[in-house]
Order: structure tokens, then C-alpha cells, then sequence
């Protein structure tokens, strides 16, 4: 059985998703609007989504190492590359 924490997680991914075509609209049309009382109707429905809609409520996770806030990124170079980054290093102009 999973931990509570990581249905937690998964259900704010998919509330992200869900959410992230309407939210991307609204901002759009609050971009766009001239009136103010357009922008502020459009901010009620912006605010009346769900919080945890929101993108900045997700936190990266490290998929290798599993850590909340260092994401390790693995450089994967075809051969060529790597053998012109050989050279460079070991062989300076």
C-alpha cells in the first residue's frame, strides 16, 4: 500500500493538470482585458479554482535520488559529442 503522502502528491499533479487549460485561458483573458471590472471578474474566477490547482503549489522532486529541492539532471551526449568534449579537455587549444 502506498503512503498517504504520495496519494497527496499524486492528486495535486492531477489536479494540476486538470485544471492548467482553464487556468491558461483566464490568465490570458486577465493579459488581454482592458476594463477593470472585466480583470476583476476574471480574478473571482481565477481564485475560485482549487488552490492546489495551482503550479506553484507542486514541488520538484529528484526522480534518481528522490530530494525535494536538488534536481540531478543526468547529460546523456551521443558518441560524437562526447569524444569532441574528450578532446577539449585533455587536449586544450
Amino acid at each position: 500500500m502506498a503512503k498517504k503522502s504520495l496519494i497527496e502528491k499524486e492528486k495535486k499533479k492531477n489536479l494540476v493538470k486538470k485544471y492548467d487549460v482553464v487556468r491558461q485561458s483566464l490568465k490570458r483573458q486577465l493579459k488581454n482585458s482592458l476594463r477593470i471590472q472585466d480583470k476583476l471578474l476574471i480574478l473571482e474566477k481565477l481564485q475560485s479554482l482549487p488552490r492546489n490547482s495551482a503550479p506553484s503549489r507542486l514541488r520538484n522532486w529528484c526522480s534518481l535520488t528522490g530530494r525535494p529541492r536538488l534536481i540531478t539532471e543526468i547529460l546523456v551526449f551521443p558518441d560524437t559529442y562526447s569524444v569532441k568534449w574528450h578532446i577539449l579537455v585533455f587536449f586544450p587549444e
